[in-house]
């Protein structure tokens, strides 16, 4: 009788935490953190929300130089550890408002 093949071991799904996260496209919501892309944003970029002073500094955007558009992304770790430093009405206020 033949025996089940094992898959490659780059197929096999890693169970491992991202180092950047794409800021999710309008009207989703970031699968990894539950948060829509407008509270993402106030998170990363100065507005009124924030008082023009981010606390998600870590961010980058890749662009090509002709591109009329890039992809902005945010270190996950800081954006976790952001999250994590709210007090938990706050935190909860988030995660509502983000479903």
């Amino acid at each position: 009788m033949r025996q089940g093949r094992r898959s490659p071991p780059y197929l096999e799904v890693m169970n491992t935490t991202p180092v950047w996260i794409r800021i999710p496209r309008s009207g989703e919501t970031c699968p990894l953190t539950g948060l829509t892309r407008s509270t993402m944003l106030s998170l990363v970029l100065p507005c009124a929300a924030n008082r023009f002073a981010p606390p998600v500094v870590s961010q980058l955007l890749l662009s090509n130089p002709t591109a009329r558009r890039g992809v902005r992304l945010v270190a996950y770790d800081d954006l976790c550890r952001h999250i994590r430093s709210q007090p938990a009405h706050r935190r909860s206020a988030v995660t509502s408002s983000a479903a």
